[in-house]
């Protein structure tokens, strides 16, 4: 019943009647204050699928605003597969397991998945039981293997570390984990979504990244980055030392932007610039490609120009 109850307040912000977006308002507003003392988990369609995910959890409606939101990642990962036949992917900050069912809409290919928190490793679990060549670690990734005074805060279903003085996390480095899982030690596509922390696994991986020369997707957001004391832009320098070549950019609706070469450092700046002070707000994904890929990032920026066409 709770499912059925809050799948119409979702699907009531989309009404054209003004009555029904009204009622939908106060329901959300009334299910968003239960939820801060009791937060169950609920049923959602995504991808043809009923994943479970706690009621407090933003994607239903962000999907309600945004229905094409994250399909950006399937078409990479169709583009990347069109290459590699034999793709493996690593999943970083897989929360309840969403991103499985989007790539797995396009492509059947083994996915590593690592989520260090338990809530939403627990919800991962239950939602990948049934999908083959999924493998899950209950791990955080950071930039070496380390005990850090770091604390996880959790909202709206996803998360982010911030400073503390009584709360230690174990993190591991991603090749620590790959020394494990070695089917995905040569994995051709890395998404990383950590809320600030990835710039961090990003430096941390660097071994694995110079041996697979992976295809990247990660969060860019300087809001959460500046929490973690990183000046973010000093990441595409670093890509460039490990032999990247170009960018695509994504808006944080998953809307194409622009193709940039990394030497357009003044354009990538201007980029940067206007994220700042947006508070997290908006933030961008961004899709890195070595020099040997570029046929990749080209199909990919001629599919979503076509797209843009349509719309």
């Amino acid at each position: 019943m709770l499912d059925v109850i809050y799948q119409k307040t979702i699907s009531g912000f989309g009404s054209k009647q003004k009555l029904q977006r009204l009622l939908a308002q106060i329901s959300f507003k009334l299910i968003k204050n239960i939820s801060n003392f009791y937060d169950p988990l609920i049923n959602y369609p995504i991808k043809g699928h009923q994943l479970k995910l706690p009621i407090s959890h933003a994607l239903p409606l962000v999907l309600q605003y945004y229905p094409d939101y994250s399909d950006n990642l399937f078409r990479l990962a169709n583009c990347v597969y069109n290459k590699y036949p034999d793709l493996k992917i690593i999943d970083i900050g897989a929360n309840i397991g969403d991103s499985v069912f989007i790539i797995r809409n396009q492509v059947s290919c083994p996915i590593l998945c690592i989520e260090g928190d338990p809530v939403f490793f627990k919800i991962l679990q239950t939602n990948t039981v049934n999908c083959k060549e999924v493998v899950i670690k209950q791990v955080f990734i950071g930039e070496k293997d380390a005990n850090v005074e770091k604390e996880l805060v959790i909202v709206a279903g996803t998360a982010h570390f911030t400073d503390s003085s009584h709360t230690n996390t174990k993190f591991r480095k991603l090749s620590s984990i790959l020394s494990e899982e070695n089917l995905f030690s040569q994995a051709k596509l890395l998404k990383i979504d950590t809320d600030g922390f990835d710039l961090a696994i990003l430096r941390g991986s660097a071994d694995f990244i110079q041996s697979a020369k992976p295809i990247l997707f990660f969060e860019y957001d300087p809001f959460f980055l500046a929490n973690q004391k990183e000046d973010g832009i000093s990441i595409f320098a670093r890509l460039q030392a490990w032999g990247y070549h170009s960018i695509v950019i994504y808006d944080n609706f998953g809307r194409y932007l622009i193709t940039l070469p990394l030497t357009e450092t003044n354009q990538i700046a201007d980029m940067h610039r206007y994220l700042l002070n947006r508070q997290g707000e908006y933030y961008y994904d961004i899709c890195a490609v070595q020099a040997e890929d570029l046929e990749i990032i080209q199909q990919l920026r001629e599919i979503e120009l076509s797209l843009a066409k349509t719309i």
